[in-house]
């Protein structure tokens, strides 16, 4: 008897409690250009598209968990996806949530806006919307036969038990120049 009330007991929780994901979507970034200089500012815009018709996808207010970090790739110096930058949501707070419906007309589109500046021997990426700076060596960026790299990641609020947790975007590589 208290087996079953136990396994009832579990069931009721887990239909009760809201959990999500990023499953079945298509997550991917797109700039305004591929080439920049010091000085210029990446437009940056996020997509997260359902595979399906429709489905809904939770944010906190100031988007702690979608997540973007950089790295440098250069084969030549061997530096390939290696010494990624810290993410951007370690530095914000959790907030209130947002739900977002989307569809494959309509999918979800956030615009952050990366500034690039260089200032001694360090070459500088911040996004002041998510207080978040990064800082590469000068010389290495500079580099023709490197490239930057942008990864991004979207952290379930609530994922289910033995998620995995695998909710990446397509990479975005762009070149700074001097």
């Amino acid at each position: 008897m208290n087996k079953a009330f136990y396994l009832l007991y579990l069931g009721l929780v887990s239909v009760s409690c809201q959990s999500d994901n990023f499953y079945q979507t298509t997550r991917y970034f797109i700039t305004d250009k591929q080439e920049y200089n010091v000085g210029e500012i990446v437009v940056l815009e996020a997509f997260i598209k359902p595979e399906k018709d429709q489905k809904s996808i939770r944010f906190y207010r100031n988007f702690k968990n979608l997540q973007i970090s950089f790295t440098l790739m250069n084969d030549s110096a061997k530096k390939f996806n290696s010494e990624w930058t810290a993410w951007t949501g370690e530095n914000l707070s959790e907030t209130d949530i947002i739900e977002y419906s989307i569809t494959q007309e309509k999918p979800f589109q956030k615009t952050y806006k990366i500034r690039i500046e260089e200032e001694g021997d360090s070459l500088t990426l911040s996004i002041p919307e998510m207080n978040y700076h990064s800082a590469f060596e000068s010389k290495l960026v500079f580099d023709k036969r490197t490239i930057v790299r942008i990864h991004g990641f979207c952290s379930p609020i609530d994922p289910e038990i033995g998620a995995s947790l695998e909710e990446y975007f397509d990479v975005k590589d762009i070149r700074i120049n001097k």
